[in-house]
């Protein structure tokens, strides 16, 4: 026979991990809500990817140009982001090689904090996007004027933030699928142009509305694609 304490044991074995799957369950809706709830509104601009990677049945697979070494390392504070230096090649006969003195490799996973700005004509629609204009591997306590900041973890590629992968009704499959690829399209034709006129100019077809609380957690709130909004 099965002694009371054998059967206390495996009463607990069944209920301790339903209770962390239904803690876990109730947790992450709360914290959305919670960011929800006092959040404050920012806007961001994306950068095109790969079709292939971006059309994968219910979900769409994001970055943004905060997501880009390329950009983050052009900012104050990027020489306090731990990472090691990468060493300039040796030039050898090749006169052509360039040494990037800011490129390092960070440790995947690293804290990096994202601080951007509000643009100037914040009214219009699609939003115009917030302009990154500061990094640092803590969350800042000193922002002044509307500045936010978002936290974000390094991996092998650039930073990602929580909002790179989107899952959406089948009712707006196709439509959205077709109007993202249509504005990834149009943002490749706009740099092209803009790199051949030699111009700053430039329109945003596509940007994502998320809210970010104080701790910088974000979340998205809604899609502006091609002039149309999409809320999540």
């Amino acid at each position: 026979m099965t002694s009371e304490s054998e059967q206390s044991i495996s009463k607990w074995r069944f209920w301790i991990p339903l209770l962390v799957q239904t803690v876990v369950l109730v947790t992450i809706p709360a914290r959305s809500i919670y960011v929800l709830a006092t959040g404050s509104n920012l806007v961001l601009e994306t950068v095109p990817v790969d079709p292939y990677d971006l059309l994968r049945g219910y979900s769409q697979t994001l970055r943004y140009q905060i997501s880009e070494f390329d950009t983050l390392k052009t900012l104050p504070g990027w020489g306090d982001i731990p990472g090691e230096p990468i060493p300039c090649p040796d030039p050898g006969n090749d006169t052509d090689s360039e040494c990037d003195l800011l490129a390092k490799n960070i440790e995947q996973g690293t804290d990096i904090y994202v601080i951007l700005e509000p643009p100037q004509e914040v009214e219009g629609q699609p939003p115009a996007p917030w302009q990154p204009v500061a990094v640092s591997p803590q969350l800042p306590d000193n922002l002044t004027g509307d500045r936010l900041a978002i936290k974000g973890d390094a991996n092998w590629n650039g930073v990602e933030y929580g909002l790179e992968t989107f899952y959406f009704p089948e009712a707006q499959r196709d439509e959205l699928n077709q109007a993202i690829w249509e504005a990834q399209q149009q943002q490749r034709q706009n740099q092209i142009e803009l790199a051949e006129a030699e111009s700053e100019e430039q329109t945003h077809s596509f940007v994502v509305e998320v809210k970010v609380d104080r701790a910088g957690k974000a979340i998205p709130v809604s899609l502006w694609v091609l002039g149309k909004k999409y809320q999540f």
